[in-house]
Formats: C-alpha cells, sequence, structure tokens
C-alpha cells in the first residue's frame, strides 16, 4: 500500500518531523504518569486525579487562544510549549531519582503537560495553511494523522521497554530530551503563523465572545462538533468502559481488550495512509460518518456478537477515525479564515475531546441501573439515530474544493 504523497516544502517537512518527536513524548507521558503514581504507593483514586487533570487544557486553550494567538507566533508557541514540557520531564527526572518525588509534583507536571499538548492542536492547525498551498492541505493533514497514529502506538510502546529495563527516572529523561529535539526542531520552521487582528479588539473575553459567535453562526462546525462530542461520551466513552465488562460476561474473555486496543491503532495508522489519496468533496460530511464505525462496534458488543467481529470492527474504527482526523481539519482550514481558525481547533477541542471525561463517569452509573449491554446499546443507538437525522442537514452537505482558483 503507497503510503500518502508527501507535498512539497522544507517548513512542512520540518514541522512534520518535529511534530512526530513531540508527539512520540507526548503519547508516552500518560503511561509514564500512571506507573510512576502506582510506583510510589498511589491509589486508583490519587491515579485518577493526577490523570483527570489532563480534562482542563480544552478550557485553557479556548480561553486563550483567540487573544494569544494574535500575540504569539504558533510556531514560537509550539517551541515554548516544547521546552515547557522538556523542562517538567526534566525536574521529574531528577527528583524521582533523589527519591523526592511525590504525588503533588506528578498533578503538576500531568496539568502542565497536558495543557501544553492542548494548546499545541489549534497551532498545528493554524500552521498547516501557512506552510502549505490549499490543494496540498488533503495530504498534509494525512501525513500529520499518520504521524499521530504511529506515535500513539510507539509512545507508550517506548516507555513500557524503558521501564522493563530501567527506572522512572530513566524513562522521564528520555521523554525529556524528547521533548527538546522537538523544540529544537520547530524553531527551524521558519513561517511566521500570527493572526492578523484586523484592528479587533484582542483582549481574552472580547475574543471569546466573537469566537463563541461565529462557531454557533456556522451551523456545520456547531452541529459536527456537538455531534462529536455526543458521540465521545455516549458511544466511545462507553464502549471504552463497558466493554471489556462485556467480552468478560459473555465470552469470559477480557484479555481479547489488549487485541482490540491494538487493532484500534492499526486500524488508524492504515486510515492515515489511506486518506491522503481520496478525494472528497463533501469533507463535511464524511468526516461525521467517519463516526458511524463506532457506533457499530458498540451495538456489537451489546448484542453478544462474536469476538473476531468486535476484533474486525476496532481495526474498521480505527480506519474511520484516522480519516476524520484528516477530512475534518482539511475542511475547517479550507472554510474558516485565519483569524478565527485557532479558535475553532480549540473549541472542537472542548466540546468533543474533552467532554470524554463526563462519558468515563456516566458509563458505571448507567450500568449500574440497567446493565451494561442495555446502557451500551440505548447510548450507542440514539447517538447513531441523531448522527444519521443529522446527515441530511443542508450545512453539512457543502462541498469543499481544494483549489487554488475557489
Amino acid at each position: 500500500m503507497m503510503l500518502p504523497r508527501i507535498p512539497q516544502g522544507v517548513d512542512f517537512r520540518r514541522l512534520l518531523i518535529a511534530r512526530l518527536v513531540t508527539t512520540l513524548a507526548g503519547a508516552g507521558t500518560p503511561v509514564l504518569l500512571t506507573l510512576t503514581v502506582l510506583a510510589h504507593g498511589g491509589s486508583f483514586q490519587v491515579l485518577g486525579l493526577v490523570l483527570g487533570v489532563g480534562s482542563l487544557p480544552g478550557i485553557v486553550s479556548v480561553l486563550a487562544s483567540g487573544s494569544l494567538f494574535r500575540r504569539v507566533s504558533a510556531t514560537r508557541l509550539m517551541f515554548w510549549l516544547d521546552v515547557t514540557g522538556c523542562g517538567v520531564c526534566a525536574v521529574l527526572c531528577v527528583m524521582d531519582f533523589g527519591g523526592g518525588l511525590r504525588v503533588p509534583m506528578l498533578t503538576a507536571a500531568s496539568l502542565v503537560v497536558a495543557t501544553a499538548q492542548g494548546l499545541a492542536y489549534p497551532a498545528s492547525g493554524l500552521i498547516m495553511p501557512k506552510v502549505l498551498p490549499r490543494e496540498d492541505l488533503q495530504a498534509g493533514n494525512a501525513l500529520r494523522s499518520l504521524v499521530g497514529s504511529v506515535a500513539g502506538i510507539v509512545g507508550p510502546a517506548t516507555v513500557t521497554v524503558l521501564l522493563a529495563v530501567s527506572v522512572e527516572s530513566v524513562a522521564w529523561g528520555v521523554v525529556a530530551v524528547a521533548f527538546g529535539v522537538g523544540a529544537m526542531l520547530i524553531r527551524r520552521v521558519s513561517v511566521v503563523a500570527v493572526v492578523s487582528g484586523d484592528g479587533d479588539d484582542d483582549r481574552v473575553w472580547p475574543q471569546l465572545r466573537a469566537g463563541w459567535s461565529y462557531f454557533w453562526g456556522r451551523r456545520w462546525i456547531a452541529q459536527v462538533v456537538v455531534l462529536a462530542g455526543v458521540w465521545h461520551v455516549f458511544v466511545w466513552a462507553f464502549v471504552l468502559v463497558l466493554g471489556p465488562v462485556v467480552l468478560q460476561t459473555d465470552h469470559g474473555d477480557a484479555i481479547s481488550w489488549g487485541a482490540f486496543e491494538t487493532l484500534l491503532g492499526v486500524g488508524g495508522v492504515l486510515g492515515g495512509i489511506v486518506g491522503g489519496r481520496l478525494r472528497c468533496r463533501r469533507l463535511i460530511m464524511a468526516s461525521l460518518a467517519c463516526l458511524f464505525p463506532g457506533v457499530a462496534v458498540g451495538v456489537a458488543l451489546a448484542a453478544g456478537a462474536p469476538i473476531a467481529v468486535v476484533l474486525l470492527l476496532s481495526g474498521c474504527v480505527g480506519a474511520s477515525l484516522g480519516l476524520a482526523g484528516i477530512f475534518w481539519p482539511t475542511a475547517m482550514q479550507a472554510l474558516v479564515p485565519e483569524d478565527r481558525l485557532a479558535q475553532m481547533f480549540s473549541y472542537d477541542y472542548l466540546l468533543s475531546e474533552a467532554v470524554m471525561p463526563f462519558g468515563l463517569l456516566l458509563a458505571p452509573l448507567a450500568a449500574a441501573w440497567c446493565g451494561p449491554h442495555l446502557a451500551l446499546a440505548i447510548g450507542c443507538l440514539s447517538t447513531g439515530v441523531l448522527m444519521v437525522a443529522s446527515l441530511a442537514s443542508p450545512p453539512l452537505r457543502v462541498p469543499v474544493v481544494l483549489t487554488e482558483t475557489t
């Protein structure tokens, strides 16, 4: 299978390599945080606190993005975010080596690193139209999605191997070095990506009000982002929490969940490979349609489908999410003006992905009320019906033409 076409441009290639290194470090950090907390005697409640602060960056990025990107170049911001990640991980390395590491320090580190990653998402989306012509946006986003999928597999695996052959302090040191290398690489990107103010008030609250007004005024953005949020809460969170329980109950084989997660990652890589070469004019509708395999796997689990069917669907979910990670940012970059692009990426992150912890809390309550099978079925089927009804909405059927002549 052919890899996505690599667009020309030195700055794009430098950005891609920098994001690969940084994303590897970022993908390994949650695993390292988890194992470090447990190694220091932390309970599951403490672990939930340390990892739970990662839901805050969405709020921070939404509040800051409107005015921040009018003052600071996106490339410069990404440089300092990587420097911050490097510094925090280096401090944890030294303190863990000296035996002085405590849970409050890990909690603070989780907040800092996750905030940096939350701000890097809109910054990266803003830079792409600066380093690529319009017709190359889909290919560029495909490579960016592929990098994220590969890093999502390699990053945690690398941390696991490091912890198997060494100690936590060594792993934190390696992650710190990766963030540092990413900072040096992103500094070589020469594009200056600062949003034009056009005389607007660039203070935080006026920009926040203007951003929300733009968001709700563009129905295609609001519909897809809100539906993606509903999907994350009532479909994907339910699948992640109740899926292993259902497999154990129906098949006595919760171990297959590891294969489920693996095929999910493999599917994401395949989606990134294929997505760069697919030509689709209705990118908005395609982005929403990519969420349906998640509904299908939830229904299959609820119905007690054979493990082979569930695993096959997990690969399809990974591939479809990989495609959505290409189609949706490409549509945003093509249709949203530069002065609102970073904000819209931030709102997308806040309302679609950062709401997922609510689903993780709701799923056990729903299962306790009506059982895991019925909870999965209700959550997935109701969301699926809502998504099908939304496909008829005219704003979602608007074509996206990726040529310079439009």
